[in-house]
């Protein structure tokens, strides 16, 4: 017997005639959907910037992708979940609110950024 049959059914291989490695239709990657949803996407973080006196200021910005452009931006010094969200507020006083906001898993987008932020995006429904 061959080495190869041997080792085949522990090394979790499949022959290619298995009907259990038929393939899947592939389903829609990462980049499909930004491609899909631009006109819907913006996205936020944080930068920091050290200061001549030796401060750290927090620099909040929100970019729109379809436009390729930073919307809103603002500097503080301790932000917290209550000042981003009001950031984000701002960022679209008068157009549509944008559906898919993308961002990190920053302590600043607690509990408080995410009910403003439902409560907010609920008004385009």
């Amino acid at each position: 017997m061959a080495s190869s049959a041997i080792r085949a059914p522990f090394c979790g291989w499949k022959w290619p005639d298995d009907p259990g490695t038929a393939r899947k239709p592939p389903s829609a990657t990462w980049r499909a959907f930004l491609d899909n949803h631009v006109k819907d996407l913006v996205s936020a973080d944080f930068f920091v910037v050290p200061t001549v006196a030796f401060k750290v200021l927090f620099v909040f910005f929100v970019l729109a992708h379809y436009r390729r452009r930073i919307v809103h931006f603002a500097v503080t010094e301790h932000p917290t979940a209550q000042w981003t969200a009001q950031q984000v507020l701002e960022a679209f006083p008068w157009e549509a609110t944008p559906r898919y906001l993308l961002r990190d898993r920053d302590a600043v987008y607690g509990p408080a950024f995410k009910t403003r932020w439902r409560t907010w995006a609920s008004r385009k429904s």
